[in-house]
């Protein structure tokens, strides 16, 4: 069962970008780190300045995404955007 979730044109490109970074780790499913190194690397967002403030090492949070990156296996499916994703990272979109 799939559901098209409206999402703006700003989340959409996050999403996509999720993706590709997943698949620059060979990998088919879209999870909760790909989505952060994607936000990390969004550079009309605020996330970066927000971790920052909370002094966040964005290196060593951007090494720790990579790493975690490749332990899921069950993944659904966003229709509209022909991107599997991990269960976790399925519930973090739809919240």
């Amino acid at each position: 069962m799939s559901v098209e979730i409206p999402f703006t044109d700003k989340a959409e490109r996050v999403i996509a970008d999720a993706h590709k970074e997943a698949q620059k780790l060979g990998l088919e499913r879209t999870a909760t780190e790909h989505l952060l190194l994607a936000v990390l690397n969004c550079p009309d967002g605020n996330a970066i300045s927000v971790l920052q403030s909370l002094r966040i090492d964005i290196t060593e949070l951007k090494q720790d995404a990579l790493k975690a990156a490749s332990q899921r296996e069950s993944a659904r499916t966003i229709d509209h955007l022909n991107i599997g994703l991990v269960d976790q990272c399925d519930e973090l979109i739809r919240a």
